[in-house]
């Protein structure tokens, strides 16, 4: 006697699970929007000087400390912003440069003022870098490219 093996004729019912692709679009999701946000926090919105005819090249920084200064008014004194902390004391900007200058012993700074401060503003954190030992010292300025 031969068996005789009959298929089914019921649809067969396949589902997949989705819930380790969803949580892990979630994560990455969620990764993205994290770096975004410390990222753009460190480049706030200022008009740095435009030089003529600069010979200054664009250079790429390996994990450098961005510090803003920003200006707030004709009569205010500036602002400052190391990378997305708000500071409001140059002292204070003095103390947390030397906590990291301690971290990291080749630190690299980009400063980015804004245009309208003037020159003397500027100069004293330029100055209070120098006296934290601060050697490594990139300069932000806006330049025009040419087609």
């Amino acid at each position: 006697m031969r068996a005789r093996f009959r298929r089914s004729q019921e649809p067969t019912d396949i589902r997949l699970n989705l819930t380790a692709l969803v949580d892990a679009t979630v994560l990455l999701l969620t990764f993205f929007m994290m770096v975004n946000s410390f990222a753009s926090a460190e480049r706030v919105e200022m008009e740095v000087p435009r030089p003529d005819a600069s010979l200054a090249r664009d250079r790429r920084v390996p994990e450098p400390v961005v510090v803003n200064v920003l200006y707030r008014g004709p009569d205010e004194p500036p602002g400052y912003q190391l990378g997305p902390l708000q500071i409001d004391l140059l002292s204070e900007l003095a103390e947390r440069l030397a906590a990291t200058r301690r971290h990291t012993p080749q630190l690299e700074v980009i400063l980015r003022a804004d245009r309208r401060l003037r020159y003397e503003e500027v100069r004293e954190v330029m100055e209070l870098l120098g006296d934290e030992g601060i050697s490594r010292l990139h300069i932000v300025a806006e330049v025009e490219s040419n087609p």
